[in-house]
């Protein structure tokens, strides 16, 4: 591949980290990205939407932080009755 990455090179960790992003921009799965703030999140879902199939679509992104516990599954995944 050869787009520029912000994830080669410098360390173990962070060529695992690519490894990842690789398999799963190939993968239909849903991804959950969490970590601590200003560890990456954003760079690292930007980077996966950008390798992916979908990358001339548009990305979501959903601030989990901002959405009150009880009203998160009902945002992401739709409000069923009951």
């Amino acid at each position: 591949m050869n787009k520029r990455s912000y994830f080669k090179g410098a360390t173990e960790a962070s060529a695992g980290l690519e490894d990842q992003i690789n398999r799963l921009s190939r993968s239909d799965a849903t991804v959950l990205i969490v970590g601590e703030a200003g560890s990456g999140k954003n760079a690292v879902a930007r980077e996966l939407h950008e390798r992916s199939p979908r990358a001339a679509e548009p990305i979501v992104e959903v601030s989990l932080a901002a959405l009150s516990p009880s009203l998160v599954e009902s945002e992401l995944f739709g409000h069923t009755e009951g």
